[in-house]
C-alpha cells in the first residue's frame, strides 16, 4: 500500500524562535481542559508540536482559545478514523452557512495509541499534520482577538507525552 504524506518545507527551520521555545511533557489528559500553554502565546505564529498518547481515549481534543470566549478546537476521532476543525465558534461566520460547519476528513490512525500533531498557526490560520504528515489540513477562521491559550480535554484516560511550542519570525512587514 503507498501512502502519500506531506510534511512542512525545511525553510521553515530558518524562521523558527528555538531560543524562545517553551516546552511541557508528562501531563494527564482528562475531561476537564488542561491549559498547556497560556497568555505566552498571544499574537504572532507559532508552530505547535504535541505528542499524545491516546490510551483508552475515543476523542482528544486541541483547543484554541482567546479573551473574547472565541475557540477553534481539532478534534482527533481516534477508533473512528475521524480529525475534525470545528470552527463554529472561531469568530466570524456569518458571511456563509457552509464556513461555520465542522470540517472533517478520514484517517486512520495506526494500532498504536501515539499521536502527534504538528501545527503552524497564527490569528487567521492552522496548518496541521498529524503523524509526520499522514493527514494534513488547512484552515482559515477569523477571530476577533489574538489566541492566547491552548488547551487539551479527551473522553477518557490520555496522556501529552511532550509538548512544544516556538515563536515564528515575521518574513515580511506590512
Amino acid at each position: 500500500m503507498y501512502l502519500i504524506a506531506a510534511e512542512p518545507v525545511e525553510e521553515i527551520e530558518a524562521v523558527l524562535k528555538h531560543e524562545q521555545a517553551q516546552q511541557v511533557a508528562g501531563i494527564d489528559i482528562t475531561q476537564q481542559s488542561t491549559e498547556i500553554f497560556e497568555s505566552k502565546v498571544r499574537g504572532g505564529a507559532w508552530m505547535s508540536v504535541l505528542k499524545m498518547n491516546a490510551m483508552d481515549s475515543k476523542t482528544i481534543r486541541l483547543t484554541m482559545k482567546n479573551a473574547n470566549n472565541e475557540e477553534a478546537s481539532l478534534i482527533l476521532h481516534v477508533p473512528d478514523g475521524k480529525v475534525e476543525f470545528d470552527r463554529t465558534k472561531a469568530g466570524k461566520r456569518d458571511f456563509s452557512e457552509d464556513f461555520a460547519q465542522p470540517i472533517i476528513g478520514n484517517y486512520a490512525f495506526a494500532d498504536s495509541t501515539v499521536i502527534k500533531v504538528e501545527m503552524y498557526w497564527d490569528e487567521n490560520g492552522f496548518e496541521i499534520f498529524v503523524n509526520d504528515g499522514e493527514f494534513q489540513m488547512t484552515n482559515l477562521v477569523f477571530p476577533n482577538d489574538n489566541w492566547n491559550c491552548i488547551e487539551l480535554s479527551s473522553d477518557d484516560r490520555a496522556q501529552l507525552v511532550e509538548a512544544s511550542y516556538i515563536p515564528i519570525r515575521k518574513t515580511w512587514v506590512r
